[in-house]
């Protein structure tokens, strides 16, 4: 029998009368009205009230603000708002409706109902109904430091309506077991377990100052005030007082009751000293239909992602599921933002937009800290909010319903445009504007910058130590408070645009005040159709905003409301998807969201200009399922669990056999590279990332003439390195071990083999760098080994003294004499990142000796940082072109004049600018002609660049004491261009910039050409980047080549490897393409977020372009962890097809193309 559907006409006549509206020319400009207490009778501020007992010296979290639950309490389909207070009573207001001129009344009922709260210090705010009696209660959680306070938690059952319409609600937390008495932040109800009751996860925040813990890991020792509880709901007889065994028989609320026990160890949740919770957010982030639990920890210790067992159990997964998180983490919010039908993770970081505040309120973490974190157990953690995108299980070979799975996550959230949003606290995913897109509210601010850096010298400097020590300066916390600056902070409201891209809309939509916002909660106040927002402010109204997408932008929408079973009567858990036109959105039920807060129980979904869904569907908490098709928007549609009959079911495995496999276990090529201690940072003290780990050099040819290719790994400097030779069978086995026995020199970049002797095998050529090593140096000299015919080598005398940081080598008889030369590119000279190294044109006498021909052929050209390069023959002259890339440089094509490369024949492509990795060649239209894939940084980062607004690279030595600087700077929002280094840091290096500007006040919002004086920037040389997209070079056969941007899984990570096939034998170029960089500072974090990515080959769309699905791991096989330098296809036994992925601090991996 099908649900209940529920088309209230007042929503049908109200969306008819808006439709009636005209529409402005910005239709969404104050898309939320600011509605003052005058109107709305709601007259709340949570005031901070500075005390000498308790104030921001003595206690940590004085600024952490109050929360907001929004609910209907009192079953009037009118949702209410309760907000807590830190210092004064906390409030409940009942939603009156709307009276006859449109304007929203609530009513303040707190005296009546008894919810103000007897504890000193609340925070968080949770509606749930926790006994199941259909009646929402109140759960709040307190903390506090304050002398005299009992502390501990407080829940307010419903007792019911009175004839008033005014619920009473009665304080259980000590009946019910709740009470826990530690520094709660929040709370959330939720059935962990599915026995149908609702259970409790309490979020505490440790009180231990986190000075005295000196990074100790003390994760698994649980402390009773600031560990994590995970409490079960056990049911109660209230006529035996007897626990009653589940599942419970007697669904009667007059007979039961629950209690709750805390199961914290036995169910696997942490509850440690040094975890720091301040956030809290539940949803089924793998997809079984178990709810799963990310915890948001400030501080030092990491976040937490719990996955749920399926048998009363957690797996802390985290490590097993992101490759970094935030480091400061405050609010959380889990839906899916991109509409793909997976949870996403969003959290909140402190990390500033406004360049001014970044660079007086802010500190990146160093280098030697995150890795000694790293050693303790921390994981990767930087200081912005991160965006994770759930890619979901990664396996391609395990059984969905063999075990619980783990999905994957990839951060993305520097491409999105949303890292950067200040102190950060609140974070809510719904859609603003009602147009089928999942927005992003970050409610921002702290009342008083406790991170100034200029008032963190003062508490710090020495002289004003040594005088509150001998009493000549007195400690009044008073004064000290007001000395610390205070700057409010817009909220942000980033509109989905599509493709991972946000914008900004605060300002326009109404809701970018500068305030100091805390807690935040959305709900449908009105009954109209679209999301209404409150935010708690410290020292400042309770912020109530109106949506008017509704009104204003004629949307249409869809209210959902759930009646769950008899303990979890609002369907707590249970997911709701709708489809339109190939789209899908999917909301989960499951109000806890954000910071310190809890949303309404309605769901809305925003249809945009559609008014009509091709069908829904509903998965229960306990698997039931309805589904409905062809239903109409603009009606609030009631579902009842009791009317499921379908039942849903884990998908089942894939039968179908992934193209690609690892085989790297049974392969034997069994290495491992590794890297010295060399740390770039120590001497180039303005790198952004390390230049000393561009390994391993790979090369993959057959060296015997057994029809099988063997690969060479290269070693870094000091470390193995060792030549494979592929058996018949298909195995590696190391051999020529007289020859690569001894370590590498240096670092082994790259390498190839050919002919080098023309006596018809392959010889091994190897290029030396690192930036370890100065240029000049004899340790780097390439090597060339010639090859006995049979896969034995012995080192040549053949090359010229040639001693650069190479990066790579392609291989061509350039000048057609019948023998094969060398290119050998060098990316930078070692110290001096930035400005132009040699690279060299090796031409081959044809018996594998070589002479330096570059000033002769290519008139000295020194063509950047280059960092991979090809011959091809573009025009079919039979002289192959030169085609470079690097770093900070545009794509160059050398044009060969028969043997020559004219300076004035160089084509750079132009606006190709870009941190270019990679360069591979193939026919990717299918046009018979040369096209090229191109690996660049991707989006995925801090350096933002475009065509109007390109990244710049200055190189000087600034200070004149022989010593190369660098400085990069980038736009900024505000439409103007900053230099990307912190006073601190550049004074290290350059300690003219601390006499020049003494406070970090005087530093912060400069231009380059502020901070330096004119004849410091005399002799600046400067580079430009526009545009960091992986690209296709496309070739239109006439000499005209177009940049294409890959999709946009190819943006998030920079590509290093490169390979073309038809994996499905369709006659369309496939791509694979993987890469990562992870020894950047920690200022930037780390690149991973490629873990093998298919682009399966599509043909070309209706403008000619080539067009390529994305294929995840899962469904190809290919998955690949790690920092891979290179990728090279090899031929195995009967034709196989191999990939060899060549991985800096790692193990080499081996993937097999099935037959």
């Amino acid at each position: 029998m099908m649900s209940k559907i529920n088309y209230s006409p007042f929503l049908v006549i109200l969306f008819l009368s808006a439709c009636m509206v005209g529409c402005s020319k910005d239709a969404d400009e104050n898309l939320f009205e600011s509605l003052p207490a005058s109107q709305t009778g709601i007259n709340f501020t949570n005031r901070l009230l500075d005390k000498k007992e308790l104030n921001i010296f003595n206690y940590r979290n004085f600024y952490n603000g109050g929360g907001v639950a929004i609910g209907d309490v009192n079953n009037d389909g009118w949702a209410d708002i309760y907000v807590t207070s830190n210092f004064e009573e906390n409030h409940l207001y009942l939603n009156k409706g709307k009276n006859a001129n449109d304007q929203w009344k609530f009513d303040d009922v707190t005296q009546t109902a008894g919810v103000g709260g007897a504890k000193a210090w609340s925070t968080g705010a949770t509606f749930a109904d926790v006994n199941g009696d259909g009646l929402m209660d109140i759960y709040v959680c307190n903390a506090g430091n304050i002398k005299g306070d009992s502390r501990g938690n407080e829940l307010f059952i419903n007792q019911g309506i009175g004839p008033d319409g005014v619920p009473k609600f009665a304080d259980k937390a000590v009946e019910y077991g709740l009470l826990d008495g530690g520094f709660s932040t929040h709370a959330a109800f939720f059935d962990y377990d599915r026995d149908g009751d609702l259970d409790m996860y309490l979020l505490n925040n440790s009180f231990t100052p986190v000075d005295k813990l000196q990074y100790q890991n003390f994760r698994k020792y649980r402390d009773p005030l600031g560990g994590h509880k995970l409490f079960r709901n056990e049911t109660i007889s209230t006529t035996s007082s007897k626990l009653t065994p589940k599942p419970v028989v007697n669904d009667s609320a007059s007979m039961t009751k629950p209690v709750f026990t805390d199961v914290s160890e036995e169910a696997g949740i942490y509850g440690s000293l040094i975890a720091f919770g301040l956030g809290i957010t539940i949803g089924d982030v793998n997809e079984d239909n178990w709810p799963d639990i990310y915890i948001s920890n400030d501080f030092y210790e990491r976040d937490y992602l719990y996955i749920n067992q399926r048998n009363g159990t957690f797996k802390e997964s985290l490590e097993e599921s992101m490759n970094h998180i935030s480091l400061s983490s405050m609010g959380a919010d889990i839906a899916d933002i991109n509409n793909d039908g997976l949870l996403d993770i969003f959290v909140t970081d402190m990390l500033p937009r406004d360049d001014k505040r970044l660079k007086t309120t802010s500190v990146f973490e160093g280098y030697e800290l995150t890795e000694f974190k790293i050693k303790q157990d921390y994981w990767h953690q930087y200081m912005r909010n991160m965006l994770h995108l759930n890619q979901g299980n990664q396996s391609a070979v395990q059984s969905l319903q063999s075990a619980v799975q783990t999905s994957s996550f990839k951060e993305v959230g520097q491409m999105a445009g949303v890292h950067a949003t200040d102190w950060s606290w609140g974070a809510l995913i719904f859609d603003m504007d009602n147009d089928g897109q999942k927005d992003l509210f970050v409610a921002n601010g702290i009342v008083k910058n406790l991170t100034d850096q200029d008032y963190v010298a003062f508490l710090s400097d020495q002289k004003n130590i040594q005088a509150m020590i001998e009493g000549r300066m007195q400690f009044d916390y008073r004064k000290f408070v007001d000395m610390i600056s205070t700057t409010p902070i817009s909220n942000f409201a980033f509109r989905n645009k599509g493709q991972l891209q946000f914008e900004d809309k605060a300002m326009a939509w109404g809701l970018g005040e500068p305030n100091f916002s805390n807690g935040a909660a959305y709900g449908d106040l009105d009954n109209d159709g679209d999301l209404d927002l409150v935010v708690s402010n410290n020292n400042a109204p309770l912020g109530v905003f109106r949506n008017q997408s509704v009104e204003k932008l004629k949307t249409h929408f869809l209210r959902v409301k759930l009646k769950g079973n008899a303990k979890n009567p609002h369907a707590i858990g249970a997911k709701v998807y709708i489809y339109q036109k190939g789209q899908t959105q999917y909301l989960q039920q499951m109000p806890n969201r954000g910071f310190q807060s809890s949303s309404d129980l309605n769901l809305v979904f925003g249809l945009g200009t559609n008014p009509r869904i091709d069908s829904l569907t509903v998965v229960w908490p306990d698997d039931k399922m309805q589904s409905f098709k062809h239903l109409k928007g603009d009606v609030e549609l009631t579902l009842n669990h009791a009317d499921a009959k379908d039942l849903w079911k884990l998908p089942a495995a894939s039968t179908i056999k992934a193209p690609f496999n690892d085989i790297t276990n049974t392969s034997g090529l069994d290495f491992k590279h590794e890297e010295n201690d060399f740390v770039d940072y120590n001497r180039d003290g303005l790198l952004k990332q390390m230049y000393s780990t561009q390994g391993p050099a790979l090369a993959i040819g057959d060296i015997n003439g057994d029809g099988l290719d063997d690969a060479y790994i290269g070693g870094g400097a000091g470390k193995r390195r060792a030549l494979f030779m592929q058996q018949p069978n298909g195995n590696f086995v190391e051999t020529s071990k007289a020859t690569f026995a001894s370590p590498a020199i240096a670092d082994e970049t790259a390498a190839t083999f050919f002919d080098a002797d023309g006596d018809k095998d392959l010889d091994l050529y190897v290029v030396t760098g690192g930036n370890e090593f100065m240029t000049g140096e004899e340790i780097l000299a390439d090597k060339l080994y010639l090859n006995d015919g049979k896969g034995s080598f012995s080192l040549s005398k053949g090359l010229p003294t040639v001693f650069e940081n190479g990066s790579c080598v392609a291989v061509a008889d350039y000048d057609r004499d019948g023998d094969l030369d060398l290119f050998v590119g060098s990316r930078m000279i070692s110290g001096q990142y930035g400005l132009s190294p040699r690279s060299y044109l090796l031409q081959n006498n044809g018996k594998g000796n070589f002479k330096d021909v570059t000033k002769e052929t290519m008139s000295n050209n020194q063509l950047g940082m280059v960092t991979d390069a090809r011959f091809e023959d573009l025009n079919k002259d039979g002289y192959p072109e030169l085609i470079a890339v690097g770093d900070w440089m545009p794509i160059m094509i050398l044009q060969n004049r028969k043997g020559n490369f004219p300076q004035s024949q160089n084509i750079p492509i132009k606006n190709s600018n870009g941190w270019w990795n990679a360069l591979e060649a193939a026919d990717v239209d299918g046009d018979g002609d040369t096209d090229f894939i191109v690996g660049n940084l991707g989006r995925n980062t801090k350096l933002q660049c475009s065509e109007t607004q390109p990244a710049e690279l200055y190189i000087n030595d600034f200070d004149r004491n022989g010593s190369v600087e660098q400085i990069i700077t980038c736009y900024n929002p505000d439409g103007k261009t900053y230099p990307m280094v912190l006073k601190p840091d550049l004074q290290k290096v350059l300690p003219v910039i601390k006499k020049r500007f003494v406070r970090h006040e005087e530093y912060g919002g400069k231009p380059i050409d502020a901070i330096f004086s004119r004849e410091q920037m005399e002799g600046v040389q400067k580079r430009v980047v526009y545009q960091s997209n992986s690209s296709l070079l496309i070739n239109n056969g006439k000499g005209a080549f177009t940049l294409q941007s890959l999709p946009l899984a190819a943006q998030y990570s920079p590509i290093f490897g490169i390979v073309t096939t038809d994996y499905d034998k369709d006659g369309k170029t496939d791509i694979l393409l993987t890469g990562n960089f992870f020894d950047v500072l920690p200022e930037m974090g780390r690149y991973d977020a490629n873990d093998g990515l298919v682009l399966r080959g599509l043909g070309k769309d209706k403008n000619g372009l080539p067009q390529f699905a994305t294929v995840k791991p899962a469904q190809s096989g290919f998955l690949v962890k790690g920092q891979v330098r290179k990728m090279r296809k090899a031929r195995g036994t009967n034709g196989k097809e191999l990939i060899i992925l060549a991985k800096n601090k790692d193990k080499v991996q081996v993937v097999g193309l099935n037959q």
